[in-house]
């Protein structure tokens, strides 16, 4: 009978219920494993040959795209009338000029991401001339020096243009590069382009690197290798080849050999054989992970079900154990089902219901002590701002609230002993106080370090919130060098779920505060503003006289946006933005000069300071320490004397009116031209091409400004023979033209009142 009573009952019956959906799932999942495991192997070796396919089909379009590329550029007219040029013509009446344009078609396509090339050569046999992406230069320092390779050496080079073939695939090698924008160790596949008997040949290379990440992808455990026709190895992912590979002729789809699977296809189009290497083990590898897994998977799913069964059973079965053991006194009429305890709820359903009557009526006229709210706030000492929280976020009534942007003068509180937080405490018990006298039903909290926030539920008189907010801002100003506050009240909310919404208000108004000592009461969000800003002209002109050292110049450009700002009722984050923004400009300039690193680790400070300005003579004064730094070390570096630098500045300072070149200059200094370039960046920060219209506009702002010469002559005598390109160099480098450059230098003679900005 005790078998038969546990038998019928809930908990078991449920518990059952349970396990015979487990088992069902398990059975499923058993089959479906077993299924799965003989088929794995077969899906593991199809995704291997699926990559291959995928990545060869990739590789073999591109390098039929790069074919096609550079048959078109081997045919480009001004190649062809250069290469003529060579062979019929002296050094001094061929037109180098044909060489820029010819880098052009190079530069744009060495840069198109899509093609993944470093660069693309061509030279021509004659003269042992070379054109590349950054210039031209002598060919056989070009292969030594900035493309320079044991595998294939200038002399390799020069070899080819006795082949007969008209396009080759290269094998991969390591190149050593130095250019002025790159260098170090890149591994490349060069592909050469050379009609049989031509005076020029083209060389691409091919940054292998990223063409394996673009068309192959991450496969740690598979090596990828490119053959040629004759099954010469191209590339090799991992360096080197298995020492047993078998011929890729013998190999069909894939083959299993020495403990590795080979994965082969081919392209048509360029004859290439692309492999993939993966080892047997890490093929069974991860079969037997699987596997593991799997069966992990499978008896932990297991394991699981049946706790969390026993565990369900057991939670429902609970409560009516509890509700039986209540009522086990009473002898009610049986009722016929296979689950006991249903039949004893049944039999007590009445007496439950007028139990149920009696105890409601009991619990109304008889409350415990225990439910007084006080009693209980005493006994737990709850916390009393987070009382007041909870109050107000249940109140579910119309709010407004009072933000107190603190603003603690750090200088003033280094020479007390208070310290901020404890001032900050003071500030806000001072608020607590005065808001709940004059208006009951606020709720003050601290909700940052130096954040106060009032909360003031239900409805009130906008004009005493308003009085009481002036006679805080008279206690504040008292101690306004010690702290400030940027006081901001929203608008009326009609629900406390709208208080996010509030509070991104009143921290739009802190932040269109003005710069003013003292503390600022704000209601109205203003009209939005466009940003302060350097105009162009004046951001060129700052960052040249900055690379000049002339820190008045620097700062006269700078107080003048500062006091414009001012008149303009700037907010305090637009001066701090404004302040960022050049200090982080102005780092990135230093960094042209290679600085040792403590000396811009000192001017790093600078640009965390902007918070410390409060007024407008403390951002002055913070630019002019900033300022005076910055044009310290331009003056120090420009000290260091270089012959080399020296001579090219006397060179263009003295003869800026003639058809000066980087080329002309590299030969009188018998270095060749894209060195000089490079030296030239590295030693001063500025590109050559700078420098010299550096000199000659300042050169036409003297004239300009001197002289009653027309613009045209003005010209002529810089160096520029064309009068539109002049133009539109002197408004690129001041932001002007030099008609109105001149207009304004005229009103700025007549006097001060002339020239005022708004």
């Amino acid at each position: 009978m005790l078998w038969l009573q546990r038998k019928n009952s809930l908990f078991v019956k449920i518990f059952f219920s349970f396990l015979i959906v487990i088992i069902l799932l398990s059975s499923f999942n058993l089959l479906s494993f077993t299924f799965f495991r003989t088929t794995i192997q077969k899906e593991i070796i199809q995704y291997n040959q699926l990559i291959l396919q995928n990545a060869a089909e990739r590789y073999g379009v591109h390098f039929s795209r790069l074919k096609t590329l550079l048959f078109d550029l081997y045919h480009n007219d001004k190649l062809a009338a250069f290469n003529r040029q060579l062979l019929t013509k002296n050094e001094l009446e061929i037109n180098y000029l044909l060489t820029g344009d010819i880098m052009k078609s190079l530069r744009s396509d060495v840069y198109n991401p899509l093609h993944y090339l470093d660069n693309i050569i061509i030279f021509f046999h004659s003269n042992g001339y070379a054109i590349e992406k950054e210039g031209s230069s002598d060919a056989e320092e070009l292969f030594s020096s900035f493309y320079a390779s044991s595998r294939y050496p200038y002399s390799f080079w020069l070899q080819q243009f006795d082949r007969q073939e008209n396009y080759k695939i290269y094998p991969a090698s390591e190149f050593r590069i130095h250019s002025s924008n790159d260098s170090g160790t890149r591994e490349m596949i060069p592909l050469s382009l050379l009609i049989p008997g031509s005076n020029y040949q083209i060389v691409a290379l091919i940054e292998v690197e990223k063409l394996l990440q673009a068309f192959h992808g991450e496969h740690k455990n598979a090596h990828f290798i490119i053959l040629n026709e004759e099954e010469d190895v191209i590339y090799s992912s991992s360096g080197t080849v298995p020492e047993s590979m078998p011929s890729a002729a013998d190999i069909t789809d894939y083959k299993l050999a020495d403990q590795y699977y080979y994965f082969k296809e081919q392209d048509e189009g360029t004859k290439l054989t692309f492999l993939s290497v993966v080892p047997y083990s890490n093929i069974a590898a991860q079969v037997r992970k699987l596997n593991f897994v799997l069966a992990l998977m499978l008896a932990v799913s297991v394991a699981i079900g049946m706790v969390v069964s026993f565990f369900l059973s057991k939670k429902i079965n609970s409560p009516v154990k509890q509700i039986i053991s209540s009522i086990m006194e009473r002898n009610p009429d049986k009722l016929q089902s296979s689950i006991q305890e249903f039949a004893f709820i049944n039999q007590k359903v009445h007496d439950l219901i007028k139990e149920k009557e009696v105890i409601e009526n009991e619990l109304v006229h008889n409350q415990s002590f225990l439910t007084s709210y006080n009693y209980i706030n005493k006994l737990k000492m709850i916390n009393s701002d987070l009382n007041e929280w909870k109050e107000f976020m249940a109140a579910e009534e119309e709010f407004t609230i009072v933000l107190y942007q603190l603003v603690f003068r750090s200088a003033s509180f280094a020479e007390s002993d208070m310290k901020p937080d404890k001032a900050a405490n003071y500030i806000q018990e001072h608020i607590r106080l005065m808001m709940s006298k004059r208006l009951p039903g606020s709720h003050t909290f601290q909700i940052e370090k130096d954040q106060i926030l009032t909360v003031l539920s239900g409805k009130h008189k906008p004009e005493e919130l308003r009085e009481m907010l002036e006679l805080l801002k008279q206690i504040l100003d008292r101690d306004k060098t010690y702290c400030f506050a940027f006081i901001a009240v929203s608008s009326t909310y009609d629900r406390t779920s709208q208080f996010n919404e509030a509070y991104q208000e009143v921290l739009t108004l802190v932040r269109q505060a003005e710069l003013l000592d003292e503390t600022q009461l704000l209601y109205e969000p203003k009209p939005p503003s466009r940003p302060f800003v350097l105009t162009p002209s004046q951001e060129q002109e700052l960052y040249n006289h900055l690379q000049e050292g002339n820190e008045s110049a620097c700062l006269a450009i700078i107080n003048r946006m500062l006091d414009t700002m001012f008149r303009k009722q700037a907010a305090v984050d637009q001066y701090s933005q404004l302040a960022e923004s050049i200090a982080a400009k102005t780092l990135l300039i230093l960094d042209t000069y290679h600085l040792d690193s403590d000396k811009t680790e000192d001017l790093d400070h600078f640009l965390s300071k902007p918070r410390d300005c409060h007024t407008l003579e403390e951002y002055k004064e913070y630019f002019r320490q900033f300022i005076s730094a910055v044009a310290s070390i331009v003056q120090s570096k420009k000290e260091q004397q270089d012959p080399i630098i020296d001579y090219i500045m006397e060179w263009l300072s003295t003869k800026y009116s003639e058809d000066i070149s980087l080329d002309m200059l590299a030969d009188k200094l018998n270095m060749s031209s894209a060195y000089l370039s490079v030296y030239i960046k590295e030693k001063t920060g500025i590109n050559f091409i700078d420098h010299m219209n550096g000199i000659r506009m300042q050169k036409a702002k003297e004239l300009l400004a001197s002289t009653a010469l027309t613009v045209t002559e003005i010209s002529q005598q810089i160096g520029y023979r064309n009068v539109t390109s002049f133009n539109r160099m002197f408004k690129k480098w001041t932001g002007t033209s030099p008609t109105e450059f001149r207009k304004n230098q005229a009103l700025l003679s007549e006097g001060p009142d002339a020239s005022s900005m708004d």
